[in-house]
């Protein structure tokens, strides 16, 4: 058995690092178990010493393992292209728990039963250019170009879901659409350049990444996707192979997440 463990990095960044060291696991015929530890940027005393389990099932029961991983892997593809493989493995390994599950469930009918445009906007600090590994190309875009490419498809949906973790963001984008904008009214956000996940370290570390856990599956729920260079809002991609999107951060700034897609 191989134990998985998390860092001190964003929710989906640990997760899809989880789902690179699951995809050996996978080639190599072996078992693993997931521990999310305390040190981990999520911790929540109340919910127990394995973040992981706050939110997922384990896929086998804990043995002592042979080896402990975390951190950046290359991925070992098992299906025609990264996407369809971290596909796979969300799709079979990151199952929600029952509680989880109970909470997002309710919201689906909305986005079944409606043409919504997703939008996930990135900034906090993504402003800091040379930290956690942010280059220019991965600055926030403009907000008005956000809403530049919005109004050119809008006619074509019902309502728009947000997504971000800037309260500025939120306010710019319902000054702009009214009740069209729907979004967590509830999230904890940051702004300027304090990010939710390296700060606020008084607030529930669980309530975080359950917030930022229901954003990528419901971005992944939407008809068209447009938004920022994003561990949030490509992991939305993985979720759903066929969702098409627009990377603003890769038509204005040249980034490009063409490995990892």
């Amino acid at each position: 058995m191989k134990l998985i463990r998390g860092t001190d990095k964003g929710f989906f960044a640990v997760a899809n690092d989880t789902a690179r060291h699951i995809s050996h696991c996978l080639s190599n015929k072996e078992r693993w178990f997931i521990e999310w530890q305390k040190e981990t940027l999520y911790y929540d005393p109340a919910r127990g010493d394995n973040v992981w389990e706050y939110f997922f099932r384990q896929q086998y029961v804990f043995e002592e393992p042979r080896q402990t991983v975390q951190d950046y892997i290359d991925l070992v593809f098992l299906k025609d292209s990264f996407r369809s493989t971290m596909n796979y493995i969300y799709t079979n390994f990151f199952i929600l728990n029952d509680e989880t599950e109970g909470m997002l469930i309710p919201h689906y009918k909305f986005f079944n039963e409606k043409k919504v445009l997703g939008v996930h906007i990135r900034r906090t600090d993504k402003f800091l250019v040379g930290m956690y590994g942010t280059t220019r190309r991965h600055t926030p875009v403009d907000l008005e170009l956000f809403t530049k490419e919005i109004d050119q498809v809008i006619d074509g949906y019902d309502s728009i879901y947000l997504a971000t973790d800037c309260s500025d963001a939120v306010a710019f984008i319902k000054n702009r659409y009214g009740r069209r904008a729907i979004y967590n009214q509830n999230a904890i956000r940051g702004n300027n350049t304090h990010s939710i996940h390296n700060n606020f370290k008084n607030l529930s570390g669980y309530v975080k990444g359950l917030n930022v856990l229901a954003d990528a599956v419901f971005l992944s729920k939407c008809r068209h996707l447009i938004r920022s260079s994003s561990n949030v809002s490509v992991t939305s991609l993985y979720l759903n192979p066929t969702l098409s999107q627009l990377n603003l951060n890769e038509k204005y700034l040249s980034d490009s997440e063409r490995d990892i897609l």
